[in-house]
C-alpha cells in the first residue's frame, strides 16, 4: 500500500518503508531507522532533526548477537524508546529474545547512550 502524508511522525509509526521526496523528486527510500540513522543528503537530515534516535532504532541493530537459554528479555524488533523502561531497571545487559529464544544481548550503556541521543 502507498500512503502520502507530509506529516512524518505519522509516517514513521505506520510505514516500514518511507520515500523522501525534494521537489518531485524521491532522494532516499529506507527504514525510519534508515533515514535517521543514515540521511543519503542534508534535506533528508533536516527533515528528520527532530526524530529522536531512541524512537527509531530498534534492538537488533544494537544488540549483540549469541544464542542463549533464555526465554525471557526485550523483543528484537522493539524500539530503544521502547523499552526505556526496562533500561533504566536494569543493571548489566539484557537478554534479546525472538518471543521463542534469545538470540542475544543488549549493552545497557549503548542503549542508554542511543536513548539520550539526538540526532
Amino acid at each position: 500500500m502507498v500512503f502520502v502524508t507530509h506529516d512524518l511522525d505519522e509516517a514513521i509509526r505506520l510505514a516500514d518503508r518511507i520515500a523522501i521526496m525534494e521537489a518531485g523528486r524521491i532522494i532516499q527510500i529506507g527504514t525510519p531507522e534508515e533515514l535517521v540513522t543514515e540521511p543519503a543528503t542534508d534535506y533528508v537530515r533536516r527533515f528528520v532533526a527532530k526524530v529522536p534516535p531512541a524512537c527509531v532504532v530498534r534492538v537488533a541493530s544494537i544488540m549483540t548477537a549469541e544464542a542463549g537459554p533464555a526465554t525471557a528479555g526485550v523483543d528484537v524488533d522493539a524500539t530503544i524508546a521502547d523499552i526505556a523502561p526496562q533500561l533504566v531497571a536494569a543493571t548489566d545487559r539484557l537478554p534479546v529474545v525472538d518471543g521463542v529464544r534469545q538470540v542475544g544481548w543488549l549493552d545497557r550503556s549503548a542503549a542508554l547512550a542511543t536513548l539520550a541521543a539526538r540526532t
